[in-house]
């Protein structure tokens, strides 16, 4: 197998695993967004959503935590820690692809003499201004309302509390994770390397 029949045969693995993981971060992004939205609703009107939960609870499985409102918030708290932390780990996993994938295309170009360029230069030229909204969407302005919308949340809860308890505190410390790990994310999504500059 020659050089060229090796990169080919990479590249259309790395592809493949690329669309895949794709796939898996949309599906990740869906449920985080439904995590959010509970944690959100939870700010308007505490006690219905609570009541949802142990109704729920009790109707699913037949557990009656009524008098356990605080293990349905951590348990809230760390749903949202899991995806999120699934969620950014597969956003940054593309976009290391991305630059990988880049590389093998020029490579395979300057073997075969042949411009190849799918996902890199041909993609990238003419950008939709559509895309670039998307773009804003996902690494900007979800990272940013979600960092609001957690400030907010553990902020009701702290003042829902007569006295600091340990539940508030392992809330709190799932909070920090959450507020670091989107700000860690909306750094390294925006940090600047050769093919981002390619790319404005």
């Amino acid at each position: 197998m020659d050089r060229l029949e090796f990169l080919n045969d990479h590249y259309k693995d790395s592809f493949g695993l690329l669309k895949s993981e794709q796939s898996n971060r949309n599906r990740l992004f869906i449920c985080l967004c439904i995590i959010v939205i509970i944690h959100f609703f939870l700010i308007i009107n505490t006690d219905s959503i609570m009541t949802i939960f142990i109704n729920l609870l009790k109707d699913t499985y037949n557990i009656d935590i009524s008098n356990q409102i605080n293990i349905i918030q951590n348990l809230l708290w760390f749903v949202l820690l899991y995806f999120t932390m699934r969620y950014y780990q597969s956003n940054i996993y593309i976009e290391r692809q991305y630059k990988y994938i880049h590389k093998l295309e020029e490579d395979i170009s300057k073997l075969s003499g042949i411009e190849f360029y799918r996902e890199s230069k041909s993609y990238l030229t003419y950008y939709p201004l559509v895309l670039d909204f998307v773009h804003i969407l996902y690494t900007w302005i979800f990272p940013l309302l979600f960092e609001v919308v957690i400030i907010a949340r553990i902020i009701m809860e702290y003042l829902s509390y007569s006295y600091i308890k340990v539940s508030l505190i392992i809330d709190f410390a799932i909070f920090l994770c959450c507020f670091v790990l989107t700000v860690l994310y909306i750094v390294a999504i925006h940090r600047k390397t050769p093919i981002n500059q390619e790319n404005e």
